[in-house]
């Protein structure tokens, strides 16, 4: 074996002594492909997604390493479950891996802000020994009798990933059987690989620079770990132009910086990073190059600002808007929602009999034949009372007839104080009355897209005002003094808001 040079012995040393090292292919821009790192990321992105990656490091060095990956995944019809495969090859010298994966997550929906993924990878991957390649002083070395050793075995990738709102907490475990690979050559010599078991852990929170735009940035860390090797991590941070491209800069601890950037165009993405290396070994190594090309299968909507601008929308509704937690706060289950109206005509039956027989009573009162001066004057006081209760009582059956009519379509009612109400972007203080609600976002930005959305759809009068108190911004349509038109009104409304409500503020 002494006659093999320096490529040769370190697959000696590594491959046949049972000696455990990072094994995992290596890449600069997993964080536009977070799937090929952890398989809970299998379909994250709801449209199929495919992607082309190709690295080449240190450029001019023989039997550098060469890597090239190939992904497709999505997500299926049934929410929440993600498909994929995985097909790469990762080559160094003498030595190459290649595989291939079949990928599933489950999306598991713990609440509205918390979300618990799944995943796991099946697959096959070759090791091949291809002693072909391998630089020799002596042509008659006996183990170069053998050209080429390969085996294929079984492997496993296992994921979990935690999603809170905006933040992404990931755990994968690569190589998960942590098998062997056995090899035996022409003269019955028999060596090991060993696949060792990988652990990785993410971290990743997104933060909306400019939302308007759908501008992004956020940093991305991850951590490396393998028996027998040191633990490695990287740093990234990335801004990110949902409609143009991106830019990221990731630090590799203990080897290099890289710089990438990426572009798009409707559903095709190219991108590319270029590793700066700082450790003890730059001077010995060349360039290294890493590309990326995707493609969305998904329908383009870049030239169609109304398309793009709806899309929008139904993002905001998902994300940002609150219309969701009112109405789960507002709307009844079916069973409490039967008592409910059941209690109301019971009241309301009360409330006809009780003016049924104040009507009554001021009939007598007004036949009653009365000639004494004080007499007549009780009377009168006696008639006024009886007018003013039968008022009431009607003013009651009015209100008792509406909350029917709202409960039984499902609109819900909600009181404010109109001090708490300002116009936007005016700033005056809103007056009271009865407003028709079609939406409420959290920022600005959100509410105006959506106000632009409902102008575009014929709905001219929208306008923005905001709850000082919890600082929301909700979308009107319409404003009225009386309750009975803002209730009318709803009825043509509801096909494009389902959601709409009616703001009392007093």
């Amino acid at each position: 074996m002494k006659n093999l040079i320096i490529p040769f012995v370190l697959f000696i040393v590594i491959a046949f002594s049972n000696v455990n090292a990072q094994q995992t292919p290596f890449s600069s821009q997993y964080y536009s492909n977070q799937f090929v790192t952890n398989p809970a990321f299998t379909g994250n992105k709801g449209a199929t997604n495919a992607f082309l990656t190709h690295r080449t490091q240190w450029v001019g060095i023989s039997g550098a390493p060469q890597t090239s990956y190939f992904t497709i995944d999505g997500s299926l019809k049934q929410k929440g479950i993600g498909v994929g495969l995985t097909m790469y090859s990762d080559v160094t010298d003498i030595l190459t891996r290649a595989g291939a994966n079949f990928s599933y997550s489950y999306k598991l929906k713990i609440n509205s802000d918390n979300n618990l993924t799944f995943g796991l990878a099946l697959g096959v991957v070759n090791n091949k020994v291809n002693f072909s390649k391998a630089v020799v002083l002596q042509l008659d070395d006996p183990f170069l009798v053998t050209q080429q050793l390969s085996r294929t075995v079984v492997n496993a990738d296992f994921g979990l990933v935690y999603s809170w709102k905006k933040l992404d907490l990931g755990f994968a475990m690569p190589q998960l059987i942590g098998n062997s690979v056995l090899y035996r050559d022409n003269q019955g010599v028999t060596g090991a690989f060993n696949l060792a078991r990988h652990y990785y852990g993410t971290l990743k929170y997104v933060f909306d620079v400019v939302p308007a735009r759908e501008i992004t940035a956020y940093p991305l860390v991850m951590v490396r770990g393998v028996s027998g090797a040191p633990l490695q991590y990287d740093i990234n941070g990335v801004i990110d132009w949902k409609k143009y491209g991106w830019f990221g800069v990731t630090y590799h601890s203990n080897y290099a910086v890289a710089l990438s950037f990426g572009v798009r165009y409707k559903n095709l993405s190219i991108g590319y990073a270029y590793d700066i290396v700082i450790s003890k070994i730059k001077k010995y190594t060349g360039v290294t190059s890493e590309f990326l090309l995707s493609y969305n299968f998904g329908n383009s909507t870049v030239n169609d600002e109304l398309d793009l601008l709806k899309t929008k929308v139904s993002e905001l509704e998902q994300k940002d808007s609150v219309n969701t937690l009112k109405l789960n706060e507002l709307s009844l289950k079916d069973s409490l929602k039967d008592s409910l109206l059941l209690n109301l005509r019971s009241l309301s039956d009360t409330n006809t009999v009780e003016i049924e027989r104040l009507k009554e009573k001021l009939n007598k009162l007004k036949s009653g034949d009365i000639n004494n001066a004080d007499d007549l004057k009780k009377q009168a006081v006696e008639k006024a009372r009886l007018e003013a209760e039968l008022k009431k009582k009607k003013e009651i059956e009015d209100s008792l007839l509406m909350a029917q009519k709202m409960l039984e379509n499902n609109i819900p009612i909600k009181t404010e104080d109109k001090i708490g109400y300002v116009s936007v972007p005016q700033g005056t203080i809103v007056t009271s009355g009865y407003y028709v609600i079609i939406g409420a976002f959290t920022s600005v930005e959100n509410a105006k897209v959506f106000t632009k959305d409902a102008k575009k759809k014929g709905y001219k009068t929208a306008e923005i005002i905001q709850n000082r108190k919890n600082q929301i911004y909700e979308i009107v349509i319409f404003k009225t003094q009386n309750r009975e038109p803002a209730i009318e009104k709803l009825e043509g409304i509801k096909t494009d808001y389902p959601d709409v409500w009616v703001l009392t503020l007093e």
